[in-house]
């Protein structure tokens, strides 16, 4: 904004001729400066006087200095004076005139420029000082924005690089354990008849004891766990003395289980390394001293489950499962008593079978030396075994066992039956937690006899009861 010459001319004259007041002079000034801050803000409305005065740039100490001395109320007698030669107010100081002169927001006023023309452009900003600063600030933030997907980038491709590297790591790890499973004829001989290998990796647990407890059920719960494989049906290779058979079956069943982890790693990159858990059910080994000393010597730490249940429902089970299920005539079970027997698994249904305390006694797990135990045990254990496994050799059985009740699988308190699922989790050494046990009774969708089936609390059976009930109390 300049003053025409002209115009230039008849005020400096006005000037020469006759001096006009100091109040006169101060009005004039503050009018025009009035008048460039409505005109600033009416250009750029959002924009505030201050933002406008100094723009958006940061200014330096001796910038805000030279702002603030021109923003200073000027004294009623102090008088304007401008040289026209070089545009300096008399006002100022030195160092708010060196301020003025070199800040590039401010124009400096040209040489021969009259007073009022001066006095306006010492504080007017340069054009396009503003738009300048906003162009600068947005190139800043376009930079910091680049910088950030920049960084974002290496980021996302450092993680690839991270994944790609554990997922091979993941691969090598499983091809190692695959690599590291020993060759079967390593572990049993030529005629596949005897261990002459280290087989307790192949064998975490078994559920040896007692039929007709519940060992199907619990077995077929377990084997449905995404972190246990188990021999379908029951495994009848101790008993039979055939321990090699056994270390067979379980050989295969880990070498499909770590073929199969490292298919599925590779098809959901997947990188987990669990080991499965094997394990079989046979619920007459814990009768069979033969199998126990079987796995007391290949299997020394495999983990036991035992099952036990009340003495009078377990009769009951049992004699209906040989009527119905095995095909046993009524007068071949009962042309035997059914009261007494011995311990190990026959083809009859006697309460010896029942006398689930007598078993356990030869496994060792107590000392067996004190006068209350000792009576517990009085009339129930047999001849031969009192020969033979009595008393049990100390230390007993090493192996950790687990006992349970049949009932605790379909308990309807929900508290106990949680309780029961996390001991049995933490006794095998699961990482994913036990779901609830389905209700499901083995058998029930064969043809039964209903005629066939006993009902222990008949009149008849009465003596019967009268045993069990006996055995219950001791055990």
């Amino acid at each position: 904004m300049t003053v025409p010459p002209s115009s230039s001319r008849s005020i400096t004259s006005n000037n020469a001729s006759s001096a006009a007041p100091a109040g006169t002079m101060k009005t004039i000034i503050r009018s025009c400066l009035a008048l460039i801050v409505v005109a600033g803000l009416l250009q750029n409305p959002t924009t505030s006087y201050v933002q406008w005065y100094r723009g958006p740039r940061k200014l330096s100490a001796e910038q805000d200095l030279a702002v603030a001395t021109r923003k200073q109320p000027l004294a009623d007698d102090t008088a304007i004076s401008i040289d026209a030669s070089s545009g300096i107010r008399s006002d100022q100081s030195e160092t708010s005139l060196q301020g003025t002169a070199d800040t590039p927001e401010f124009a400096t006023a040209a040489a021969g420029t009259d007073t009022h023309t001066h006095a306006v452009s010492d504080i007017v900003p340069k054009t396009g000082s503003g738009s300048t600063s906003v162009a600068k600030r947005n190139d800043n933030q376009e930079e910091k924005q680049s910088k950030q997907i920049k960084q974002q980038g290496r980021k996302k491709k450092n993680k690839r690089k991270e994944k790609q590297s554990s997922l091979i790591s993941g691969k090598k790890s499983k091809d190692q354990q695959l690599e590291s499973l020993p060759p079967l004829d390593s572990l049993i001989g030529d005629l596949n008849e005897d261990i002459t290998g280290d087989v307790q990796f192949l064998l975490d647990f078994a559920i040896v004891g007692f039929g007709k407890c519940g060992t199907t059920a619990l077995i077929n719960w377990l084997d449905d766990h995404p972190e246990i494989n188990t021999i379908p049906k029951e495994a009848l290779h101790l008993p039979r003395k055939r321990p090699a058979l056994m270390v067979q079956k379980l050989h295969q069943m880990k070498e499909q289980t770590l073929l199969s982890q490292q298919q599925n790693s590779t098809s959901n990159n997947s990188t987990s390394t669990t080991n499965s858990l094997q394990g079989f059910k046979n619920p007459s080994d814990v009768r069979r001293p033969e199998s126990m000393a079987y796995i007391q010597k290949y299997w020394p730490q495999t983990k036991l489950i035992i099952t036990v249940r009340h003495p009078v429902l377990w009769f009951q089970s049992l004699y209906n499962f040989l009527v119905n299920e095995m095909g046993r005539s009524q007068k071949f079970l009962r042309h035997t008593s059914l009261i007494g027997g011995p311990h190990k698994n026959t083809a009859y249904a006697h309460t010896g079978k029942g006398e689930f305390h007598a078993i356990l006694s030869l496994l060792g797990k107590t000392p067996l030396n004190t006068p209350q135990e000792l009576e517990l045990l009085q009339g129930f254990l047999q001849e031969d075994e009192l020969e033979q496994y009595w008393p049990p050799p100390t230390p007993g059985l090493p192996n950790p066992i687990f006992f349970l009740d049949t009932s605790q699988m379909s308990d309807s308190n929900e508290t106990r039956a949680a309780q029961f699922r996390y001991d049995l989790q933490d006794f095998l050494g699961l990482q994913q937690p036990l779901p609830p046990v389905p209700h499901v009774r083995p058998g029930k969708d064969r043809n039964v006899d209903e005629s066939l089936k006993m009902d222990i609390c008949a009149p008849e059976n009465d003596v019967l009861r009268a045993e069990l009930m006996r055995i219950s109390r001791k055990a």
